[in-house]
Protein backbone atom coordinates (compact mmCIF):
# COMPACT_ATOMS: atom_id res chain seq x y z
CA UNK A 1 0.00 0.00 0.00
CA UNK A 2 3.23 2.33 0.41
CA UNK A 3 4.22 1.62 -2.73
CA UNK A 4 0.27 3.49 -4.29
CA UNK A 5 0.51 7.18 -5.27
CA UNK A 6 -1.36 9.41 -2.67
CA UNK A 7 -4.45 9.38 -5.40
CA UNK A 8 -4.92 6.02 -5.68
CA UNK A 9 -4.59 5.43 -1.81
CA UNK A 10 -7.29 8.46 -1.76
CA UNK A 11 -9.50 7.56 -4.20
CA UNK A 12 -9.43 3.53 -2.41
CA UNK A 13 -10.08 5.20 0.94
CA UNK A 14 -12.94 7.48 -0.13
CA UNK A 15 -14.37 3.98 -2.29
CA UNK A 16 -14.08 2.13 1.34
CA UNK A 17 -16.54 5.06 2.52
CA UNK A 18 -18.86 4.85 0.42
CA UNK A 19 -19.53 1.55 0.64
CA UNK A 20 -19.90 1.78 4.12
CA UNK A 21 -22.15 4.65 3.89
CA UNK A 22 -24.15 3.09 1.19
CA UNK A 23 -24.40 0.10 4.18
CA UNK A 24 -25.71 2.14 6.84
CA UNK A 25 -27.99 3.93 4.15
CA UNK A 26 -29.64 0.38 3.04
CA UNK A 27 -29.46 -0.76 6.53
CA UNK A 28 -31.59 2.50 7.80
CA UNK A 29 -33.55 2.08 5.17
CA UNK A 30 -34.41 -1.87 5.64
CA UNK A 31 -35.17 -0.76 9.55
CA UNK A 32 -37.60 1.96 8.53
CA UNK A 33 -39.62 -0.71 6.40
CA UNK A 34 -39.77 -2.98 8.68
CA UNK A 35 -40.80 -0.28 11.89
CA UNK A 36 -43.40 0.85 9.12
CA UNK A 37 -44.66 -2.97 8.18
CA UNK A 38 -45.25 -3.71 12.34
CA UNK A 39 -46.78 -0.51 12.91
CA UNK A 40 -48.68 -1.24 9.67
CA UNK A 41 -49.67 -4.71 11.02
CA UNK A 42 -50.68 -2.99 14.82
CA UNK A 43 -53.19 -0.78 12.98
CA UNK A 44 -55.08 -3.37 11.11
CA UNK A 45 -54.96 -5.97 14.09
CA UNK A 46 -54.93 -4.54 17.40
CA UNK A 47 -56.12 -1.20 16.86
CA UNK A 48 -58.74 -2.46 14.71
CA UNK A 49 -59.72 -4.95 17.54
CA UNK A 50 -59.44 -2.15 20.31
CA UNK A 51 -62.10 -0.21 18.41
CA UNK A 52 -64.77 -3.21 18.09
CA UNK A 53 -63.96 -3.71 21.67
CA UNK A 54 -65.16 -0.19 22.04
CA UNK A 55 -68.04 -1.05 20.16
CA UNK A 56 -68.98 -3.38 21.59
CA UNK A 57 -68.67 -1.74 25.24
CA UNK A 58 -70.74 1.05 23.92
CA UNK A 59 -73.73 -1.64 22.49
CA UNK A 60 -73.57 -3.01 25.88
CA UNK A 61 -74.38 0.23 27.59
CA UNK A 62 -76.56 1.31 24.78
CA UNK A 63 -79.59 -2.00 25.25
CA UNK A 64 -79.40 -1.43 29.19
CA UNK A 65 -80.11 2.55 28.42
CA UNK A 66 -82.96 1.52 26.11
CA UNK A 67 -83.97 -1.34 28.57
CA UNK A 68 -84.05 1.16 31.26
CA UNK A 69 -86.28 3.60 28.71
CA UNK A 70 -88.58 0.67 28.20
CA UNK A 71 -89.72 0.04 31.22
CA UNK A 72 -89.61 4.23 32.32
CA UNK A 73 -92.33 4.11 29.52
CA UNK A 74 -94.64 1.64 30.78
CA UNK A 75 -97.84 2.76 29.46
CA UNK A 76 -97.14 4.51 26.46
CA UNK A 77 -97.38 1.53 23.88
CA UNK A 78 -95.81 3.41 21.18
CA UNK A 79 -92.51 4.54 23.19
CA UNK A 80 -92.34 1.17 24.02
CA UNK A 81 -92.45 -0.21 20.97
CA UNK A 82 -89.88 2.81 19.92
CA UNK A 83 -87.58 1.51 22.71
CA UNK A 84 -88.23 -1.94 22.01
CA UNK A 85 -87.07 -1.39 18.47
CA UNK A 86 -83.68 0.49 19.64
CA UNK A 87 -82.86 -2.08 21.87
CA UNK A 88 -82.64 -5.05 19.33
CA UNK A 89 -80.94 -3.01 17.40
CA UNK A 90 -78.23 -2.25 19.67
CA UNK A 91 -78.48 -6.17 20.30
CA UNK A 92 -78.02 -6.95 16.86
CA UNK A 93 -75.00 -4.47 16.74
CA UNK A 94 -73.53 -5.93 19.68
CA UNK A 95 -73.78 -9.16 18.52
CA UNK A 96 -71.81 -8.28 14.94
CA UNK A 97 -69.43 -6.56 17.12
CA UNK A 98 -68.73 -9.43 19.30
CA UNK A 99 -68.74 -11.34 15.66
CA UNK A 100 -65.99 -9.03 14.22
CA UNK A 101 -63.75 -9.27 17.39
CA UNK A 102 -64.00 -13.39 17.26
CA UNK A 103 -62.13 -13.03 14.16
CA UNK A 104 -59.06 -11.03 15.48
CA UNK A 105 -59.05 -12.97 18.88
CA UNK A 106 -56.47 -15.05 20.05
CA UNK A 107 -57.40 -18.58 22.16
CA UNK A 108 -57.99 -16.39 25.66
CA UNK A 109 -59.94 -13.49 24.13
CA UNK A 110 -62.34 -16.41 22.31
CA UNK A 111 -63.19 -17.56 25.94
CA UNK A 112 -63.96 -14.18 27.38
CA UNK A 113 -66.15 -13.40 24.31
CA UNK A 114 -67.88 -16.90 24.78
CA UNK A 115 -68.42 -15.69 27.89
CA UNK A 116 -69.48 -12.22 26.72
CA UNK A 117 -72.38 -14.43 24.15
CA UNK A 118 -73.39 -16.19 27.04
CA UNK A 119 -74.27 -13.32 29.77
CA UNK A 120 -76.04 -11.63 26.42
CA UNK A 121 -77.73 -14.59 25.87
CA UNK A 122 -78.73 -14.56 29.43
CA UNK A 123 -80.04 -10.99 29.27
CA UNK A 124 -81.79 -10.89 26.40
CA UNK A 125 -83.83 -14.12 27.08
CA UNK A 126 -84.67 -11.99 30.73
CA UNK A 127 -85.03 -8.37 29.35
CA UNK A 128 -87.80 -10.46 26.80
CA UNK A 129 -89.51 -12.13 29.87
CA UNK A 130 -90.32 -8.78 31.23
CA UNK A 131 -91.26 -7.32 28.36
CA UNK A 132 -93.95 -10.01 27.64
CA UNK A 133 -95.40 -9.62 31.38
CA UNK A 134 -95.27 -5.68 30.89
CA UNK A 135 -97.12 -6.41 27.11
CA UNK A 136 -99.39 -8.50 29.42
CA UNK A 137 -100.06 -5.96 31.96
CA UNK A 138 -98.53 -8.24 34.84
CA UNK A 139 -95.84 -5.83 35.38
CA UNK A 140 -97.22 -2.44 35.54
CA UNK A 141 -94.64 -0.01 36.79
CA UNK A 142 -91.26 0.43 36.01
CA UNK A 143 -89.81 -1.26 39.73
CA UNK A 144 -91.73 -4.40 39.53
CA UNK A 145 -89.86 -4.28 36.00
CA UNK A 146 -86.39 -3.53 37.24
CA UNK A 147 -87.15 -6.28 39.84
CA UNK A 148 -88.29 -8.53 37.45
CA UNK A 149 -84.77 -7.99 35.47
CA UNK A 150 -83.16 -8.66 38.91
CA UNK A 151 -81.92 -12.58 38.26
CA UNK A 152 -80.55 -11.33 35.25
CA UNK A 153 -78.56 -8.09 36.29
CA UNK A 154 -75.31 -10.13 36.87
CA UNK A 155 -75.35 -10.83 33.03
CA UNK A 156 -75.93 -7.26 32.41
CA UNK A 157 -73.40 -6.14 34.39
CA UNK A 158 -70.76 -8.94 32.94
CA UNK A 159 -71.05 -7.17 29.77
Amino acid sequence: MNDLRIGIRLSIAFAAMLLITLGVAVSGYRGMDRVATVTQEMLAGDAEAARLADDARAQALDLRRFEKDFLLNIGSAEKQAQYHREWAKSQQDFRAALDALARLAGEGERAQLATLRRDLDTYAAGFVRVEESVRSGAIATPQEGNAALGPVKEAARGM
